[in-house]
C-alpha cells in the first residue's frame, strides 16, 4: 500500500511539472512537437490544446504523464503506472490521477478525489494515444465547484 501511495504521489508530481511545461503556439501541431493532438469538453464546452507533451516512456512499471495546454492557460494533465495497454481508474488504491489547471487554479481527480478513467489504445516507445475523462473537485488556487472533462483524447510522441 506504501507503495502504491508512493507511485500516486509521483505521478501526480509528474503531472503537476508537466502542466508548468507551457510554451506559446499558434498551431495545434507545433513544430518540434510533432502531430502531438489533445483534445477534450470541459464542462461542455470544447476545448483543444497547443501543445501537448508526453513524459516518462513505454517501459512497464514506469510512471508515465501527459500534459496538454492552450493559449489561455488551460492545462489538462494525467498521470498513471504503465501496465501497458487498456483501461485505467481514477479510484482508491490506484495510482492514476488527473489535473485540470486553469491560471493559478487547479482541479483534480486522484485517489479519494474526483473519479475517471484514461483507456490507453496505443503504447510504444515512439507514441502514446486514448481517451480520457475524468470529474475533479478543487484543489488549489482559488479553485471552486466541481469540473467534468468528457471526450479527451490524445495521441503524442514520447
Amino acid at each position: 500500500m506504501r507503495t502504491t501511495r508512493l507511485h500516486g504521489l509521483a505521478a501526480l508530481l509528474l503531472a503537476l511539472a508537466l502542466t508548468a511545461c507551457g510554451k506559446d503556439a499558434t498551431e495545434p501541431s507545433v513544430p518540434g512537437n510533432g502531430d502531438a493532438r489533445m483534445s477534450a469538453r470541459i464542462d461542455g464546452q470544447a476545448w483543444s490544446a497547443s501543445l501537448a507533451l508526453a513524459a516518462g516512456g513505454s517501459q512497464a512499471g514506469a510512471v508515465i504523464a501527459v500534459s496538454g495546454s492552450d493559449q489561455a492557460q488551460r492545462t489538462i494533465a494525467f498521470a498513471f503506472i504503465n501496465a501497458g495497454t487498456g483501461t485505467y481508474e481514477i479510484e482508491p488504491g490506484a495510482a492514476t490521477n488527473a489535473v485540470l489547471s486553469e491560471g493559478s487554479a487547479q482541479w483534480q481527480a486522484a485517489p479519494g478525489q474526483g473519479t475517471g478513467t484514461i483507456t490507453i489504445t496505443t503504447l510504444n516507445a515512439e507514441r502514446i494515444a486514448g481517451t480520457f475523462e475524468f470529474t475533479a473537485e478543487p484543489g488549489s488556487g482559488g479553485a471552486t465547484g466541481t469540473r467534468v472533462v468528457t471526450q479527451g483524447t490524445f495521441d503524442v510522441e514520447f
